[in-house]
């Protein structure tokens, strides 16, 4: 029933999905929106084309889901309404295809190479999901739509995990994932930008920014109940800082306000908590911290032996067979030693080492710092929202990058679409600004106080403290269609959200009705 009901989505939902993000910038955006939130229920909207149940690694078959056929509708869409415009070979593309092509080799030398085209599969979808967003935003997509799906994802996420610890009694929630230690990762990619959004964006009234506080609150609750001690440390760590870039760069009354609140609520709740938080520190199992190691152990005997690794996908595997091989991976094992079927290192960079070698794991770095790198470099460029939200975006893979050496969730399939979301976010909000500014290197300022010729109507605008600012309404905006983007006049005013185009009709009217000379 699953499979047929999948097949019957991707009938439907594609076709309309596309034919909506061709029609208007809003229906791309919307499009977006659920892409975002798909993520989230990917266990629950998934089917496996080929899979071997026993197999605990993290990629055990050939897997799709909704998160797929929104990803075709909207490159669909990108490709067939703006090619001019479209980034074929988007930001990092080069060091995203050598870590492929490592990947590639150490497949063709692993000892079960199918097991490896499992994972191979993943990276190439999480790569095309990377592809569509950036080139989404490039093109002039709002934004905004993806915060949309993220405060969507975050109020489904906490009402998911309410049930879970008040209906279910599930003392450590999972949310919509298997193990509560895939939560907190998942939800720190979003969060950091989300609250920025919330706190300084001036344009969202009251009922948004509840919405957002809401969802925001419910998310470090649900961090707080995973039990993860690592996800609780680097929730209030990254929280915090958010706050200190929103009172230093952005000093308004919300922001004031919101961080009183946020410093109540949180001095109340560590001590409501604090007991539960005690004992989950010092209380832990030791056999988990034991088994952690032995893992890693293992992984660093397979990296050291073997130039690319003993095969992407194959470290349980390889672990997991009764011979001197993996005898030799597993010297000084005491807690797993009589596990017949192992799972995987508890650090994604130690993992990606065993599997495909030292070079392997230099390429992921690279990689992982050149998004990092371009979510700071747009941040530092734009005194923008949209800059303020790059720099919640960097937060968000700091922690990815912090929480990669207790955990490999960014393996799992969710996780790594949604810390490629957030790269595509990253990418494509500093390409535009970047293209914007060589259009017209007036653009900056214009984006500050308004299109040219309205700049100087404006005695004031909606400002963030420290030269941020946000362009001040002067009435509704006249309603008006949204063409396919390649029918669309490139302007920097189409460039820039939030600005306005200007009264091109107005202007040509006045011209005409001038006196010849």
């Amino acid at each position: 029933m699953k499979y047929a009901m999948f097949l019957l989505a991707a009938l439907l939902l594609v076709p309309l999905a596309t034919r909506a993000a061709c029609a208007s910038a809003r229906g791309r955006g919307w499009v977006l929106a659920g892409l975002v939130l798909s993520t989230a229920v990917y266990m629950q909207t998934s089917i496996h084309l080929v899979q071997i149940e026993a197999y605990r690694a993290p990629d055990h078959g050939f897997v799709l889901c909704i998160t797929d056929l929104l990803a075709l509708s909207l490159g669909l869409a990108v490709a067939l309404c703006d090619g001019q415009r479209v980034a074929w070979l988007p930001y990092n593309s080069f060091w995203l295809a050598a870590f492929f092509a490592t990947c590639c080799a150490s497949s063709a030398l692993a000892a079960e190479p199918e097991l490896s085209v499992f994972t191979l599969f993943t990276l190439a979808r999480a790569g095309f999901i990377y592809w569509c967003v950036t080139n989404c935003i490039r093109c002039d997509t709002p934004p905004r739509y993806a915060y949309v799906g993220f405060t969507a994802l975050a109020v489904l996420v906490t009402a998911r995990c309410a049930w879970q610890f008040v209906g279910e009694h599930i003392y450590r929630v999972s949310g919509f994932f298997v193990h509560s230690n895939t939560l907190p990762t998942f939800l720190l990619l979003l969060l950091p930008s989300l609250v920025l959004l919330g706190l300084c964006d001036t344009r969202i009234g009251r009922v948004g920014v509840a919405i957002i506080a809401a969802a925001t609150l419910g998310c470090i609750l649900v961090v707080v109940k995973t039990q993860s001690r690592g996800g609780m440390v680097a929730t209030g760590l990254a929280m915090g800082a958010t706050v200190g870039i929103a009172l230093l760069l952005a000093p308004s009354r919300r922001v004031k306000f919101a961080a009183a609140i946020g410093m109540g609520l949180s001095t109340v709740g560590g001590l409501w908590l604090a007991a539960s938080i005690a004992d989950r520190f010092h209380n832990a199992p030791p056999a988990s911290a034991m088994a952690r190691e032995e893992y890693n152990a293992a992984a660093l005997r397979m990296a050291d032996g073997n130039l690319l690794g003993v095969g992407l996908n194959n470290y349980s595997w390889v672990l997991s067979q009764p011979d001197a091989a993996a005898a030799a991976y597993k010297q000084g094992w005491f807690v797993m030693s009589n596990d017949s079927v192992v799972g995987v290192a508890h650090n994604i960079y130690l993992l990606t080492a065993a599997e495909v070698g030292w070079p392997g794991l230099v390429l992921l770095v690279i990689v992982m710092a050149r998004f990092l790198w371009m979510a700071l470099l747009g941040a530092a460029r734009s005194r923008t929202l949209e800059g303020l939200l790059e720099l919640g975006l960097a937060i968000g893979m700091i922690c990815c990058l912090a929480l990669g050496s207790l955990e490999w969730v960014l393996r799992q399939t969710p996780v790594m679409d949604m810390y490629m979301i957030t790269a595509g976010l990253a990418t494509g909000l500093a390409d535009r600004a970047t293209r914007a500014r060589a259009t017209d290197p007036a653009a900056g300022e214009r984006n500050a106080t308004g299109p040219a010729g309205t700049a100087k109507k404006v005695q004031s605008s909606r400002r963030l403290a420290g030269g941020l600012r946000l362009p001040m309404k002067q009435g509704p905006p006249p309603r008006r269609s949204e063409p396919c983007l390649s029918n669309r006049v490139t302007s920097t005013a189409d460039t820039v959200e939030g600005s306005e185009p200007p009264q091109r009709g107005a202007r040509d009217a006045a011209e005409k009705a001038a006196p010849t000379p």
